[in-house]
């Protein structure tokens, strides 16, 4: 297992974008990248490929590609993907990813290597006809960074990090009737020891100032795309501290969607 991941740049957000075979009056395709996930994008049409395609105006890195909230009809799941080219996709076709089938309503994040290019798009290709439209929320491309360690003490997992309200039913004679599982937000600790000051001047603090205001991905184990947590912070983060062996460390609250 290598270090985690965090993505919380989305190129989505400051590029062109535009969706094949348009929007469902109400989901527009500004929904797909908003960061929340009440609201998404639909396309007009049940059938065929749909894409969400990206303008970066100039080419640019981009080191990881994530969604959530992907709703589509579970008897026919849509098999997902990213793609890049330096020419609109007119000829110039590349993956970045391979196909996946993702689960419905699941968070998922893929990274790999520094890949450059102007323009990007994720193609939705469904695996038979849908009974029921696309929905897509929270979409993201950009550049991630990585925590430089694996895991630190102390750090829950995050996937694993359940707060369900469950609600048990029992007769008045102390038979178990059933009970009713309430589904929350998870809640974890993200603890993290810096390898080095430049680390937290130059990364970590641009990340929490972003963090203050948007959600981001929180990738705890990148050999595995869903064991992420789509996560948002829960106050503020600890300030960083110096322990005994001169080493600095932070951490912050988090609540999150999870797979």
């Amino acid at each position: 297992m290598g270090a985690p991941l965090i993505g919380y740049e989305n190129f989505f957000s400051t590029g062109v974008v535009s969706a094949t075979g348009g929007s469902v009056a109400g989901n527009e395709i500004a929904n797909a990248y908003s960061g929340t996930t009440y609201d998404y994008w639909s396309p007009l049409t049940l059938t065929g490929t749909h894409t969400i395609t990206v303008d970066l105006g100039s080419p640019a890195d981009v080191t990881y590609f994530a969604l959530t909230a992907a709703t589509w009809d579970s008897a026919v799941p849509f098999t997902v993907n990213l793609q890049y080219s330096n020419d609109n996709f007119s000829g110039d076709i590349n993956d970045a990813t391979a196909n996946t089938i993702i689960p419905d309503r699941s968070p998922f994040m893929e990274s790999f290597s520094v890949i450059n290019s102007r323009y990007w798009r994720i193609r939705f290709i469904p695996s038979g006809v849908p009974t029921v439209s696309l929905k897509v929320a929270a979409a993201s491309v950009g550049p991630q960074f990585d925590l430089l360690r694996a895991y630190s003490v102390g750090s829950s997992i995050p996937t694993d990090s359940i707060t369900d309200k469950i609600i048990n039913q029992v007769s008045n004679g102390g038979e178990f009737l059933g009970r009713s599982v309430i589904r929350q937000a998870v809640s974890a600790e993200i603890m993290v020891t810096f390898r080095d000051i430049a680390f937290h001047r130059g990364v970590w603090r641009t990340f929490i100032e972003a963090a203050l205001t948007q959600p981001f991905w929180f990738s705890w184990n990148a050999d595995f795309p869903d064991d992420v947590i789509y996560a948002w912070m829960v106050g503020n983060p600890s300030p960083p501290t110096w322990d005994t062996n001169r080493t600095l460390s932070a951490g912050l609250t988090v609540a999150g969607l999870r797979n």
